[in-house]
Order: structure tokens, then sequence, then C-alpha cells
């Protein structure tokens, strides 16, 4: 299993790669090999390559089981999320090997925007974090940057499980994604996380971790992380305040008659599933921000 410090080891041999070298081909190149493909897409030498480069040091590991591969910051975060290792929090003190992510269109905490930047921290002393990023600056480089715990333009943080931790970032999760809720500052993405769930849960009254519990799985591809799925499901708490205000069964559990009824409220299309990039979450997302009941 790999671990922190091979994945480290691994970055650094590329520091000083520059846009259109050979080397930049071959990180392009190296990403596009493996399959599947992030949306089928190939990346090209012309495009940013920043999350190209993350994915590639994973590849070249074998251990894309750990992060997924991406070439897009943004689902990449939603990958990370599903996979239960994104802390939505950029005040917090990472740890090397964490991935950090940047919104440069946010310069303050909380920093819950569109995310455009990623890379790999190598260090922290004190208050710096020092980083490895592909497609740094202009031209863009394989490079360090160094930059103060809680800057305002870090987005977040994954935290992969690697060989020897001795903690994911779950513990991390539960107190940091209250952050971004509790400031009705919800990124309309489209997907159902933590976050969203702990904005609905402070809107219908119900306890307040940021985790949808006890569920079936039906595969919707927008839930990401806080969804716990079970065998035997009993329900939710918030699931079934949803379904009380909606005026259907209030079973507590989130299947395809209860994401009609809401698809219905919200004036989406009706198809009982709740897709990647949902209308129906965007739905959600903006009501939170705006503090009303979306049903």
């Amino acid at each position: 299993m790999t671990s922190a410090n091979q994945v480290l080891t691994e970055a650094r041999k590329y520091l000083g790669i520059r846009v259109g070298s050979a080397g930049h081909h071959n990180i392009v190149d190296t990403y596009n090999a493996h399959k599947p493909l992030a949306l089928g897409y190939k990346v090209r030498y012309t495009d940013n390559w920043c999350d190209t480069f993350v994915s590639f040091v994973m590849i070249k590991l074998g251990a894309t089981a750990l992060t997924n591969t991406e070439c897009g910051v943004q689902r990449h975060v939603a990958l990370f999320s599903k996979l239960g290792i994104w802390i939505e929090d950029g005040t917090i003190t990472p740890k090397p090997g964490d991935i950090i992510v940047y919104n440069w269109d946010d310069t303050s905490q909380p920093n819950d925007g569109f995310a455009d930047h990623i890379g790999f921290v190598e260090s922290v002393s004190g208050r710096t974090i020092t980083t490895i990023e592909g497609n740094k600056s202009i031209p863009g480089t394989v490079a360090r940057r160094q930059i103060s715990v809680g800057n305002g333009v870090i987005r977040g943080y994954a935290r992969p499980r690697y060989a020897g931790s001795s903690a994911s970032a779950s513990s991390v999760v539960e107190s940091a994604g209250a952050i971004s809720a509790s400031a009705a500052k919800l990124t309309v993405d489209g997907y159902w996380g933590p976050q969203l769930t702990r904005a609905l849960q402070r809107l219908y009254g119900t306890t307040v971790d940021g985790i949808v519990s006890s569920q079936y799985n039906w595969h919707n591809a927008g839930l990401t992380g806080g969804w716990e799925f079970v065998g035997k499901p009993v329900g939710s708490l918030l699931i079934a305040a949803i379904q009380r205000a909606l005026g259907v069964k209030a079973d507590g559990i989130l299947g395809p008659d209860t994401i009609k009824a809401m698809q219905r409220k919200a004036g989406t299309p009706v198809d009982g599933k709740i897709s990647a990039q949902s209308l129906l979450v965007m739905y959600m997302q903006r009501c939170a921000n705006a503090g009303t009941l979306p049903f």
C-alpha cells in the first residue's frame, strides 16, 4: 500500500518540468493512457494540467484507488468527497501528503467556491505550508509554493488513506464541514455531501452531524460524502423531516418516490434519481444559502 512519503518522493522527481517540454508531454500522455479517462476526456497539451499532474503521480505509483483520477479540480473534489477523504475546511493545518485545493476567486475563509487549482502538501513548518504543484505560475511548471496555514484562497484538503496513516479525514470532516453550511455559503454544484446535509439539518431542526444515516444505496451519482448505506436501512431523521414537509410517507429513507416528490416541489425534471450535477440538489443548495426550507 502506498505511503504519503512515496507520493511526495514521486512528485519531487518532476520538479522543474515546464509546459511544452518532453516531461510535460510524458505527464499528459501517461494520464491519457490510463483508463477509464474521466468523462472520457483526453487531456491536450494546451490544457491546464495541475490536476492531471496529481493524477499522474498516483498512476505512476499504482495508487489511483486512493484518490481516483481526474483532470478537472472541481470534479476531483466531488470524487474526494465520495471517497470520504475530503476536508471542507481551508483553515486547518494539513499533513504531508494531503492534497491541497485552491479557489483563486475568494480570498477569505470559509472558501467554498469553484475549485480551480490543486497540488500536494510536501511539508508544514509552523504556519508555513510547502506544496508541490503542477502547472504552477507562468509558464506552467512543476514547482513548490509556500503559503500560510488558513490562507483565504485555500478551498480545502483531501487526505488519502495512505499506508501507515493513524487517522483518516473522517474526524476532521466531522468538525470542519460545518463551517461552510453555517455560513450559508454552499457551492451550487449539484452534489449532495456533508455540507448540504448540515445546512438542511439546521433548517429542519434535526441532529447536526453532516451524515444521512441508514440508507439503502440506490446508486445515485449526485450523492457524495456523508451518506451511510446499509443493507437493512432504518432511515434518517433529516429525510423523515423532509418527507413530512412533502406530505409523503415519513420512513426516513430516500427512495425514488421521495425523490420524485422533491423534484415536483422543486420544479425540476421528475425521474426519481439524483444524478451528478443534479438540478434538484442545486435547488436545495440555493435554498440553504438563502436560509429557507426547500420543502
